[in-house]
């Protein structure tokens, strides 16, 4: 998003995350649509390691990336029984 500054484009990304609310008017969403955000300043708890911070933030992540890996491993042993 490209806008001169103090023009609201925090403020919106903010309001569509539903981490702020509107000063007026609603937010409605087709169903089934996510919306995240990357904050530009983020508070990480200080008593986590790297590692500790990484496998807290990112289990979603990480959850894909292993199913991702055993239906490879599934389609790896499928082709070689063939």
């Amino acid at each position: 998003m490209i806008a001169n500054n103090g023009a609201g484009k925090s403020t919106l990304i903010k309001i569509l995350a539903g981490t702020d609310v509107p000063d007026s008017g609603t937010v409605k969403f087709k169903d089934g649509i996510r919306v995240g955000i990357l904050e530009q300043d983020p508070v990480f708890d200080p008593s986590l390691s790297i590692d500790e911070l990484i496998d807290v933030v990112h289990v979603e992540v990480k959850k894909a990336i292993k199913e991702y890996h055993m239906v490879l491993a599934r389609q790896s042993s499928n082709s070689g029984s063939a």
